[in-house]
């Protein structure tokens, strides 16, 4: 498997496919596993790989980039994704390191340095935050959470103040786009970023909406400045309220019994090759993962580095 991963690697190089943000996700994946299951020769690969295709990685990666730097014992590559960790997240104690796991750091040449620049690094990430942003998307996703879960039973079928909402929530993301730009881990930070998320889940009901909102999504997603997972959320509960199915699988749905079920996909032979191309990992990994005891019926599985492959021809 080890030479195999090498020849694959090989032939992207040549044919420049390696700077797609979709593979970069896809080998992320990839090198999480293996790390969670302790396969360190192949988390070696893929992690020098990522290095050295130079990829933009995504801010809530770095702790598992820091640790597989780690088990590749390559101080020069763990002191640049720590030094990424401290400046472009929320990540702020030192204390961290004397975990077992992350202590090998501090026996690196740079420790030392590292942490006289500790402050400042993290001086850097506050300065480049921004509070305001940050703090009207959580606002805005509490008073949507209070439409859903405080008004009374016996009031909606007289008024549902969620549609409301929801119309004004639209309208205001669209005008803080605007003057903001789009929201990024690094500016407003993570628990702003997932209201984002879900405040589009929500709002976006509607088919003028929705092309739009995919359009800006899909840009985000090649700059890695939105996850796929809440791409494919907000793709699959659009497609799923409306036309009755899913593209990605990323719903999940009950049967009468209250087990985990698949619920209806389109184009079931190709659900992974459509959840690679945004980034995903396979359905069947999923599944597993969200406990949907049984594949729905003409699933056929793909392997991860075969896609690669075969895109890049």
């Amino acid at each position: 498997m080890k030479y195999i991963v090498i020849l694959i690697f090989t032939v992207l190089s040549v044919n420049g496919f390696s700077q797609n943000s979709n593979v970069y996700n896809l080998l992320y994946y990839k090198l999480s596993g293996y790390l969670y299951n302790h396969q360190n020769d192949s988390c070696k690969i893929i992690l020098n790989k990522i290095q050295q295709a130079n990829y933009t990685v995504y801010p809530r990666h770095l702790k598992v980039l820091v640790k597989s730097a780690l088990v590749a014992d390559d101080a020069i590559m763990t002191e640049r994704y720590l030094y990424d960790l401290i400046s472009k997240t929320e990540f702020d104690t030192l204390d961290f390191f004397d975990n077992v796991e992350y202590s090998k750091i501090k026996g690196y040449f740079w420790w030392n340095s590292f942490v006289e620049d500790y402050d400042s690094l993290k001086l850097y990430y506050y300065q480049n935050f921004d509070f305001k942003y940050s703090i009207e998307l959580q606002q805005m996703l509490a008073l949507d959470k209070y439409s859903r879960t405080q008004f009374p039973d016996s009031l909606l079928k007289y008024y549902c103040p969620a549609e409301d909402i929801d119309k004004g929530n639209y309208k205001k993301l669209m005008q803080l786009y605007k003057k903001n730009g789009f929201p990024c881990y690094s500016n407003v930070g993570y628990k702003a970023i997932k209201a984002n998320y879900l405040l589009l889940m929500h709002s976006t009901t509607y088919e003028k909406q929705f092309f739009y909102i995919d359009s800006v999504l899909t840009r985000q997603l090649e700059l890695n400045n939105f996850e796929p997972w809440m791409y494919a959320n907000i793709i699959d509960r659009y497609y799923r309220n409306i036309k009755g199915y899913q593209l990605y699988g990323s719903f999940i749905e009950k049967d009468k019994f209250r087990n985990n079920i698949s619920g209806n996909i389109i184009d079931i032979k190709d659900l992974d090759k459509r959840r690679f191309s945004i980034g995903l990992y396979s359905f069947k990994s999923f599944a597993k993962d969200v406990k949907i005891g049984k594949l729905p019926l003409g699933y056929v599985e793909e392997e991860i580095f075969e896609f690669i492959f075969n895109s890049s021809k």
